[in-house]
């Protein structure tokens, strides 16, 4: 009798069944990989920034780089249009303390054509400007310096700016991450902030009052009091 060298039609189905059950099983599993790693990225970049953040201030007397985007002394120079976005930010104050590759100043889960996901706090030498020099900030550890941003309204520029109290937000938060942000603070140091409220990451109405706890947090590290 012949050897039979093949599958069946029947055996065919059943494995494709299996394999198909198999990826069905892992998808999720790969997706949160995925979702972690490029949270990962988003945190070295961040880290990369504000270690720049702090060479400069060193390298400055204390003085901190501007928080705007709009100056050869502040973190990214102005922008005249998307085009323009590259010799922004080589042009930038803090380009030279960097490794100079401008994937640092992208979160991989951005995926707008923002040149740059990342913002400096508003009182960082900013908009809202509280400190010009590193010294007069009490507590570095607890005070916020680079947040990511998806800001609609244009490419990101300037500083990321919210009242220091109230119920209305000026910038705001993405959700990229596991419903969270990455946060950078004036220490160097980057946490992971989950929102507890979603509607903090999806809320785009300008002066109007936005219920949950999320900005109370956030005005917390924003201006430390």
């Amino acid at each position: 009798m012949a050897r039979r060298c093949a599958f069946t039609l029947v055996e065919l189905l059943v494995i494709l069944a299996v394999i198909a059950l198999l990826l069905s099983i892992l998808a999720p599993t790969m997706q949160r990989a995925y979702t972690l790693t490029e949270r990962i990225q988003c945190a070295s970049n961040m880290s990369e920034i504000s270690n720049a953040w702090l060479s400069y201030a060193n390298a400055n007397n204390g003085l901190i780089c501007g928080g705007w985007t709009r100056c050869s002394w502040d973190w990214i120079w102005w922008q005249g249009d998307q085009d323009d976005a590259r010799r922004a930010i080589e042009r930038g104050a803090l380009w030279p303390y960097t490794s100079k590759v401008l994937g640092v100043y992208h979160c991989p889960s951005d995926t707008s054509d923002h040149r740059w996901t990342y913002a400096i706090s508003a009182v960082m030498n900013g908009e809202h400007t509280r400190y010009i020099r590193y010294n007069q900030i009490i507590d570095p550890t607890a005070t916020m310096m680079l947040m990511e941003e998806d800001d609609y309204r244009g490419y990101n520029t300037n500083s990321w700016m919210t009242n220091f109290s109230g119920n209305q937000w000026i910038d705001y938060v993405v959700g990229w991450h596991d419903g969270g942000a990455n946060v950078a603070f004036s220490d160097g140091h980057v946490d992971h902030w989950i929102w507890e409220d979603p509607r903090s990451y999806t809320w785009r109405q300008f002066g109007k009052n936005q219920p949950g706890s999320d900005l109370m947090r956030l005005q917390k590290v924003y201006y430390p009091r």
